[in-house]
């Protein structure tokens, strides 16, 4: 298997928090009801023809597009009418703290839609802290609420071993993954090309710890315990890993993840 990537530097911005399988950015120019902010969901007023930030309630369906930059009232917004929310896949990348990586969130006005596109079966990929991210919570610096599309607490990795000799974390290294929650191999599953075994890169100083056991897709070890490598629960699959750093093995999941956007 080959697959040619091409791989385009930039700065972070709200815009690519979420990205889909084709990204087709096109824009609009409309009127703003009122202030928004960069990267904030928009609905569209057909009445007025202005455009002003989603609310909790409104849902997906009546997401119109997404700010290019902050406006206030009764400008001229550029507004982004495809892309992100538009996609037929999703993926929720993620380095740094949980609190944060929520706060970025919630201060996008993401958190409702990420939740009712996964409700409505859109394939979500989390990856690292975005893994964490779909758990109900993390013990990161306090308690906070993750975004709850996997039920279970992300908690830090133990700084002893099994047998209670002192450990690295954070946990930094190749490490195989085998099959969990009772499955005999990966077949079906977002790892279907993978056989038992095959390594990915690890990075991270928290592990998820799901709370349905058949919700841990694969495992790996560390210091004598396994460590949830891979979840999923319904359309969302969260690799604690990173695929984009674990070369073809890395490769044959993503391919694996986005034909899960064209059943």
């Amino acid at each position: 298997m080959s697959m040619d990537l091409e791989v385009k530097k930039f700065s972070y911005s709200p815009e690519y928090l979420l990205a889909g399988t084709d990204i087709r950015v096109t824009t609009a120019v409309k009127k703003a009801g009122a202030d928004l902010k960069v990267g904030a969901p928009v609905k569209l007023d057909s009445s007025t023809g202005k455009v002003s930030p989603v609310g909790k309630s409104d849902g997906v369906a009546a997401l119109y597009g997404i700010a290019t930059e902050d406006f206030k009232a009764d400008e001229e917004a550029v507004i982004y009418l495809t892309g992100e929310f538009f996609a037929d896949a999703l993926v929720l990348p993620g380095v740094g703290a949980f609190r944060d990586g929520m706060a970025g969130l919630e201060k996008l006005g993401l958190i409702e839609p990420i939740r009712q596109k996964a409700a409505a079966g859109t394939p979500l990929l989390g990856i690292c802290l975005g893994m964490q991210m779909l758990f109900d919570e993390s013990e990161e610096f306090g308690l906070h609420k993750g975004l709850g599309l996997i039920p279970g607490r992300v908690v830090k990795i133990p700084g002893t071993d099994a047998d209670g000799c002192p450990q690295r974390v954070p946990h930094i290294s190749w490490e195989p993954l085998y099959p969990g929650g009772g499955r005999a191999d990966f077949a079906g599953t977002a790892l279907a090309q993978l056989r038992a075994g095959e390594e990915c890169y690890f990075i991270h100083s928290y592990e998820a710890k799901p709370l349905q056991d058949a919700d841990c897709l694969a495992y790996t070890t560390y210091g004598g315990r396994q460590i949830c490598a891979a979840a999923t629960h319904g359309s969302v699959l969260g690799c604690q890993f990173h695929p984009e750093k674990s070369g073809e093995v890395g490769m044959k999941i993503i391919e694996e993840f986005l034909k899960s956007a064209e059943r």
